[in-house]
């Protein structure tokens, strides 16, 4: 059996120092000092200006075949009493089998790992997902969407971490919009859906995703088609267009002052949507061909399209001057344009938004019954009919450029001059 250390008193532990060796220089030294076998104070030289060196709690014991040397704390900020209880438990751990250096190094990871799931739903959807999502988009517009997804969510679960959101998180944000703004109901359990689940990839939740719509959030709210009416961009009769026209006109004094009456006099007769004007480059037009070569992917189609220029959209382009580089249209603080065109419209008087003229084209075309459906859909650059793909698909030449050619020019006269 090894030798017992006596015990030493408080008096005596508190007078152990380091030693000096045989060159005369301070080294640490390791003194027994009973009440446990294996515990001893290890005490440092002292370094700078200090005194005294630091001194710390060591228990040595053998642990399976290992030799163990086990930190127990600081002396005295741990004291004797204190460090010799601490001693006695790390024996008993190791007589029922268990090592307390490989426990603490246990401990100490999973509290990183705790740590490290230490982030909150707002600073993770702000600093990390929507920076990410964003690099896919092709205009602020989808981004501040996702921002105001975000601001639904962040006074509910915006200071939980992502382990303790559950299922009533998620019907407290959606249930007070499900029926009333639906569509924004609907992008906002997406969002939820989406940064939950990309923060489980990155190991801050294990539990199931709460946002989840099948068999999960389906079962406990309403039908979206019986509980939400789909509501229709509002649009005006095509029998107001050249009443539209003439008072659109009327904004421009003094002449080209405002690029957003170009922007949307563009649009109308290109049957455009808003982000493509607002967006639209210089070198994407080419007036001699008079043609408009939209890039794949650039706007809301991952297609090219060739958008035939009427002869009122060549004229407005060239009165714009000779300047024609970079984006066309600007608002009057040199910035994209967005809200001005949505809501130019009932600033004339006329309840409709800019998205809804196409509704208006579509509905003019229906009248006329000159062109047929899949030459009115691929003016709108709508590919969802079959027949329509396979034209698209089989002749994006001169043929189809000049019918399409032919129906906006057609639109144009009736927009302009009501023939």
């Amino acid at each position: 059996m090894p030798k017992q250390a006596p015990e030493l008193s408080e008096v005596s532990i508190r007078r152990l120092t380091h030693k000096i060796d045989k060159n005369g220089n301070p080294v640490k030294d390791a003194h027994a000092v009973g009440g446990v076998s294996g515990l001893y104070l290890q005490c440092f030289p002292p370094s700078g200006n200090n005194k005294r060196g630091s001194r710390q709690w060591i228990l040595r014991a053998t642990v399976g075949t290992r030799r163990r040397e086990i930190g127990i704390g600081s002396y005295p900020s741990v004291p004797t009493k204190k460090a010799r209880e601490l001693a006695r438990e790390a024996r008993e751990k190791i007589k029922n089998g268990i090592d307390p250096i490989a426990e603490k190094a246990e401990a100490k990871a999973k509290l990183k790992a705790l740590q490290s799931k230490d982030i909150r739903f707002e600073q993770y959807a702000r600093e990390v997902y929507i920076p990410f999502k964003s690099k896919e988009f092709k205009s602020a517009v989808s981004t501040r969407k996702l921002h105001n997804c975000g601001s639904q969510c962040y006074p509910i679960i915006g200071k939980l971490n992502f382990e303790d959101i559950t299922v009533d998180h998620c019907l407290q944000i959606l249930e007070p919009i499900w029926e009333t703004k639906h569509e924004l109901a609907l992008q906002t359990r997406r969002f939820l859906e989406a940064v939950i689940a990309r923060a489980m990839v990155q190991g801050l939740r294990e539990k199931p995703n709460p946002a989840l719509w099948v068999n999960n959030l389906k079962i406990l709210l309403p039908d979206p088609k019986k509980v939400h009416t789909v509501k229709h961009h509002p649009r005006i009769e095509p029998s107001e267009l050249p009443a539209f026209w003439a008072a659109l006109w009327k904004l421009d004094n003094p002449r080209r002052s405002r690029d957003d009456i170009y922007a949307f006099a563009v649009m109308v007769l290109t049957v455009g949507r808003k982000e493509e004007v607002a967006r639209g480059d210089w070198q994407e037009i080419d007036l001699e061909k008079k043609i408009w070569v939209q890039p794949a992917g650039k706007y809301k189609s991952e297609k090219e399209w060739t958008v035939p220029l009427t002869p009122t959209v060549v004229r407005l382009f060239k009165a714009m001057g000779p300047k024609r580089k970079g984006r066309i249209f600007s608002s009057i603080q040199g910035e994209e344009l967005g809200n001005q065109l949505t809501e130019l419209p009932r600033s004339l008087g006329f309840d409709a938004v800019a998205h809804g003229f196409r509704a208006t084209f579509s509905r003019w075309a229906k009248d006329e019954q000159k062109y047929s459906v899949e030459v009115k859909d691929l003016c709108m650059k709508h590919l969802e009919q079959a027949s329509t793909r396979a034209m698209y698909e089989r002749d994006q030449g001169d043929t189809l450029l000049t019918v399409r050619r032919d129906m906006l020019c057609d639109y144009e006269k009736w927009v302009t001059k009501g023939e």
